[in-house]
């Protein structure tokens, strides 16, 4: 329903520029045909994480399957495949009129671009039994650390915490690598080869510096920023927030002390990717956490930049993160160092999967979006070298269309818009590996009821479109709309009244004169 009306104002678009160019005036007229589909079992959506999913790790999906019609299943199969091949079946019973979940699991043995389908084996239409959706599996995620207060001591660094919570396994494979620096030694040529930069009680970063690290971000890095002891609060708010529009938020005074009762984070329903795991209390409670002393903070305001927003607040009112846009990549800043001195942050069980989804989240959110609905633009990036090399897209009919990266920035980007018709479109740039798309439409279409006469009156007041059901009814509309009404007959009937008052008039005057 929803994309017969995007279609349909979609063309109303259309004739209404026709209009503009040629002055015609359009008229959209909707026709209620069909009838209701009595039964029909659609898959409406894959649940899983929309963060970094790597290589070994398990990957967790939860097929929704509902059943639109009377007809009960007492035995249906569910089939879960990785690209193309069957993986794991499952059956469930499903009443009429009944929606019930399924539970996938898999572990990618090789990185890349996946695409997985769940699909329903139920009735004969076949369109929306299946759902697919295209995952990127990682390698490893790489990890900069700027360690603005380094030390001999074990735990007494900056960073030291940090990188046992990026990097937890001891002699085991960690999807996250992560690579320290010490703030004086740190170079411009650091940045090469990682995704997200962490910047960690650094006093502040001169031109060279700060210039390497907006490009790394423009071009779709990450950058976490702690503060701490030894920051140049000025030089952040000042520099880094207003002057170049990249820390969300202004330091505004030091609050709290290492005697004191300090203050928590706020319990609250998470609506940002890199903390809803946190929703459940399984997962760990942020609130948990006792902090001593922090940053009293603001959102800043960079007249030209994206504005920044609070992703989790303190129990007092301000900000505890927030995040920020600047060009391709994303900046998180935090009120609280990420070592123990200001709080027991780092003590908490929570403390490694949060600091982890921060890195996820930096790293993966600049990454276009690779399962979309027909009509919406693939979009692939690469570096700015690959702009104009020929590579490929092969559309589901088999089709392939030759496309060019075009320069954006400090990179390169391709774009395809034809994506009307539903299915994967694989992009092929070799030697690199296969990228996926997957396109197919709202599971609302899987409603094959007729709509409503609310719906439809509604349909058409957003229109402006006359509804007609029969086809003397769009005949009339049409002979209207070239002709106008026919109104011979009122005239007729007017003309005679007045001759018939004139004729009266005249007896009367002729009476008087007598």
């Amino acid at each position: 329903k929803r994309d017969f009306a995007d279609g349909a104002g979609t063309a109303l678009n259309r004739l209404n520029a026709l209009r503009e160019d040629a002055e015609i005036k359009p008229r959209v007229v909707l026709f209620p045909v069909g009838e209701t589909v009595p039964d029909n079992v659609a898959v409406m959506s894959l649940d899983y994480s929309s963060l970094l999913q790597g290589v070994g790790q398990p990957f967790t999906v939860r097929a929704t399957v509902k059943n639109f019609g009377d007809k009960e299943w007492p035995a249906l199969r569910v089939f879960f495949r990785v690209d193309g091949e069957e993986r794991e079946v499952g059956e469930i019973r499903l009443a009429p009129r009944e929606e019930r979940q399924v539970l996938f699991t898999h572990v990618f043995a090789k990185a890349g671009s996946h695409v997985i389908e769940v699909f329903a084996d139920a009735d004969s239409l076949r369109a929306d039994n299946s759902r697919r959706a295209s995952i990127p599996v990682w390698e490893q995620l790489s990890v900069l650390l700027v360690n603005g207060e380094p030390s001999d001591q074990p735990l007494k660094g900056e960073t030291d915490y940090l990188k046992m919570a990026l990097e937890p396994l001891v002699g085991g494979t960690n999807l996250i690598r992560a690579k320290e620096v010490s703030a004086f030694q740190f170079n411009p040529g650091d940045l090469t080869g990682h995704q997200v930069l962490v910047l960690a009680n650094v006093i502040n970063l001169n031109e060279a510096r700060l210039g390497a690290v907006k490009e790394f971000v423009r071009t779709g890095g990450g950058l976490l920023i702690f503060p701490g002891n030894r920051i140049q609060a000025a030089w952040y708010n000042d520099v880094l927030a207003v002057r170049e529009g990249i820390a969300p938020l202004r330091y505004v005074a030091l609050e709290g002390d290492n005697n004191g009762a300090g203050i928590r984070i706020l319990p609250q329903r998470y609506d940002h990717a890199a903390l809803e795991l946190f929703n459940e209390a399984g997962n760990g409670r942020l609130s948990d956490a006792q902090i001593r002393i922090w940053y009293k903070a603001e959102l800043a305001s960079a007249p030209g930049h994206v504005p920044g927003s609070v992703i989790a607040q303190l129990t007092g009112g301000g900000p505890f993160l927030a995040e920020r846009a600047y060009g391709q990549g994303r900046v998180l800043q935090s009120v609280v160092p990420c070592d123990s001195d200001w709080s027991n942050l780092p003590l908490r069980p929570f403390f490694v999967p949060l600091m982890q989804r921060l890195a996820a989240h930096l790293a993966t959110d600049a990454i276009p979006p690779r399962n979309l609905r027909p009509g919406e633009t693939i979009a692939a990036t690469f570096p700015a070298r690959e702009a104009g090399r020929p590579m490929q897209l092969k559309r589901p009919d088999g089709v392939d269309i030759p496309v060019k990266p075009q320069k954006a920035g400090g990179r390169s980007m391709v774009e395809y818009a034809n994506t009307r018709l539903p299915g994967v479109y694989t992009l092929k740039a070799e030697p690199a590996p296969d990228t996926h798309f997957v396109v197919q439409p709202t599971s609302e279409e899987s409603d094959l009821g007729r709509l409503s006469e609310a719906e439809l009156e509604d349909l058409a007041q957003r229109l402006g479109a006359s509804v007609v059901r029969t086809a003397s009814e769009f005949s009339a509309l049409d002979r209207d709309r070239r002709f106008g009404t026919e109104i011979w007959r009122e005239l007729f009937w007017a003309v005679l009244i007045l001759l018939f008052l004139e004729m009266a008039l005249q007896q009367w005057i002729g009476r008087r004169s007598i």
